[in-house]
């Protein structure tokens, strides 16, 4: 039975005029730890009766997170007691400047004995620890992408090419959005062309995707791929090319693709006509 100061136990106090400085959840959270016979550390009526019920589970479970309990959230204080139910070492993540999220994405990595330093960095957002986290339990090296300047979506793009088990040194690059990574990718693995050096020079996604297919229908590069051309241009080109016309009656940069189009579908009345 717990003796305080005035050598008197909680529940005596209860119901004494020092209870009146607890509200009825905190009073009840009070409670219902003395009728479990738990440590009610946590009967201090600056913690709030939420707060409280998560350090009644803790105690519960023979864990006292009491230090945490003034400067931590509902929510933090949860993610702590849930790597601690786990045996695991929670002072790794007990740091505030975690969202609960993250700390739990941190728990989770250590209940699988991963190790956890490559993500432990707090301007990580979730987001971006969970992907780390995919990494690491597919047993891939993670530190090619384990870093602040790749967004999540980078990351997962790299991410999963590694589990797939292919080569992301052109891929594992920042400056190529997640969209840019993913046309590049499938460009390369599935048609075999690699625009790569395009991105590089600064092309739109628009304008690569454009290239991909005058390549895959043959078109002489030289007709379309300056970075003059914007997509709308050489997808004209493109066009005019495949239908058999003399696209180089349009192919300038100073034409706009409206015009590249009258021209196009002028010379393609042309072919039809010559075909009669």
């Amino acid at each position: 039975m717990m003796k305080l100061s005035n050598n008197l136990t909680l529940e005596q106090l209860l119901e004494s005029d020092w209870a009146d400085q607890f509200n009825r959840a905190q009073l009840s959270e009070i409670r219902t730890g003395l009728n479990r016979n738990i440590d009610v550390y946590y009967a201090d009526p600056s913690i709030k009766s939420d707060k409280m019920k998560v350090l009644r589970h803790a105690s519960e479970n023979g864990i006292n997170l009491l230090e945490y309990a003034k400067d931590f959230s509902v929510q933090q204080l949860e993610a702590l007691l849930e790597g601690a139910k786990h045996n695991i070492d929670y002072c790794v993540y007990a740091n505030r400047q975690y969202s609960h999220t993250q700390m739990l994405t941190i728990a989770q990595g250590l209940i699988l004995n991963l190790d956890v330093s490559h993500y432990l960095d707090h301007r990580f957002d979730t987001n971006q620890m969970r992907v780390i986290l995919r990494g690491l339990m597919h047993d891939v090296d993670v530190s090619i992408f384990a870093k602040l300047k790749y967004s999540d979506t980078q990351m997962h793009m790299i991410c999963q090419e590694l589990i797939n088990g292919h080569d992301v040194s052109k891929l594992a690059n920042h400056k190529y959005s997640a969209a840019m990574m993913r046309t590049l990718n499938e460009i390369l693995i599935y048609k075999g062309f690699d625009l790569f050096k395009y991105a590089d020079a600064g092309y739109t996604l628009s304008q690569i995707e454009a290239i991909e297919r005058g390549l895959k229908n043959k078109v002489p590069l030289e007709l379309f791929d300056s970075i003059e051309f914007d997509h709308l241009q050489m997808k004209q080109i493109i066009k005019g090319y495949i239908k058999g016309i003399d696209v180089m009656k349009y192919v300038s940069p100073d034409i706009s693709w409206i015009e590249m189009k009258r021209i196009r579908k002028t010379l393609e009345k042309g072919v039809k006509n010559d075909d009669r």
